[in-house]
């Protein structure tokens, strides 16, 4: 009988702090959300003051002249989300997605790592890259269909880890 009292105990304050750990973590996310989306704005106007912003529409209009390359570069599995727009028509030959292999088929992963750190640093560099920042994109019904064009380059760069580059057309 003692033992149905203690594992009950035990069941007991073991659901009392979940319910703790629920109720303190709703505010702490929102609160890290709220931060986010602070250090963006503050990234947004930082890029504007430096002349490297670039708006929706002229983003657009340049890529449906056929003019420069999409980068989505993506902070964090669960964002945020940049969306650059870079003056190359293509991505170079030095920044396609490495396809050398050597004789057993196996990825050259010293090479893409120095691809990707190369991409991000001439690219993607908050003083010295060359891409543009697009300002106002979330919301664009065009967003879908700019993203699905060839010459979209996809870059992850969560934090504690090394770039990578997932696509590039």
């Amino acid at each position: 009988m003692d033992t149905i009292w203690t594992v009950s105990a035990f069941v007991g304050a073991f659901a009392l702090l979940i319910g703790i750990l629920v109720v303190v973590s709703i505010p702490i996310s929102r609160l890290a959300l709220r931060k986010i989306e602070r250090e963006e704005a503050q990234f947004v106007s930082s890029m504007h003051d430096r002349g490297r912003s670039l708006p929706w529409s002229d983003a657009y209009a340049r890529l449906s002249n056929g003019n420069g390359t999409l980068i989505y570069d993506s902070l964090s599995p669960k964002g945020p989300i940049r969306l650059w727009w870079s003056p190359q028509a293509k991505p170079p030959d030095g920044f396609a997605l490495p396809g050398k292999h050597d004789n057993s088929g196996i990825f050259d992963r010293t090479e893409y790592k120095h691809y990707c750190l190369g991409f991000v640093s001439q690219q993607l560099d908050d003083l010295h890259g060359v891409a543009l920042l697009v300002t106002d994109w979330a919301s664009q019904p065009q967003l879908k269909s700019a993203l699905k064009q060839d010459g979209v380059i996809e870059v992850c760069r969560w934090s504690g880890q090394e770039p990578i580059i997932v696509t590039a057309a």
